[in-house]
């Protein structure tokens, strides 16, 4: 095959799978909004159709940790936010992932990110599941499921990446887990997010 040849079915290719309805965020800035070398740097992550927060600061929802707790998401600021969420206790798919996500945590941890899951379930059965699985990181309660509506719409299965300004930088969200982003991926993003606000 040609060289052209070669081209021509790439091209082919790559809007095959835009027609197919996966899109792709670039996560880059302006010069003026972003300092330093790594200004130029754009890293890019599949984005599923449907969510329409990218680039919208988190809304002021007040929802509730595992312990009671009062949180507002408009106030996650100051460091990079990976917010995953999930479908509950009884998802056994939501708890593999959690698994998965529990091999992460101290390398997120030690990246400055904070990784927070948030489900429908009340605060005592996420404290339960929590200690279940000995997970780390804490859980957010979204009753009313106003935050996955807002933020996701609506789908159950969705993860967030936030700058340490509180803007929604990458958003994907599906019905399955299996079409998430590896746990790597978000996390190198997560990381730039906050090296570039330094």
């Amino acid at each position: 095959m040609s060289r052209d040849a070669t081209r021509r079915s790439s091209l082919l290719g790559a809007l095959g799978l835009l027609a197919s309805g996966l899109g792709v965020l670039a996560l880059s800035q302006s010069r003026s909004s972003w300092p330093g070398p790594a200004r130029s740097r754009a890293l890019v992550l599949p984005l599923t159709v449907g969510p329409r927060s990218v680039g919208k600061p988190l809304p002021d929802l007040v929802l509730v940790d595992h312990e009671g707790r009062a949180l507002t998401l408009g106030a996650l600021r100051g460091r990079p936010v990976w917010l995953a969420f999930l479908r509950g206790a009884y998802c056994a798919y939501c708890r593999e992932q959690l698994v998965q996500l529990r091999a992460r945590a101290a390398e997120v941890a030690r990246s400055g990110v904070q990784l927070i899951a948030v489900t429908p379930d009340p605060p005592a059965i996420s404290a339960r599941l929590r200690r279940e699985l000995a997970l780390p990181f804490p859980f957010l309660s979204d009753p009313g499921e106003q935050a996955v509506t807002a933020l996701c719409g609506g789908l159950a299965h969705c993860q967030l990446l936030v700058d340490p300004e509180g803007m929604v930088r990458w958003t994907g969200a599906s019905e399955s887990w299996s079409e998430s982003p590896a746990p790597e991926a978000l996390l190198e993003t997560a990381r730039w997010l906050g090296s570039e606000q330094l």
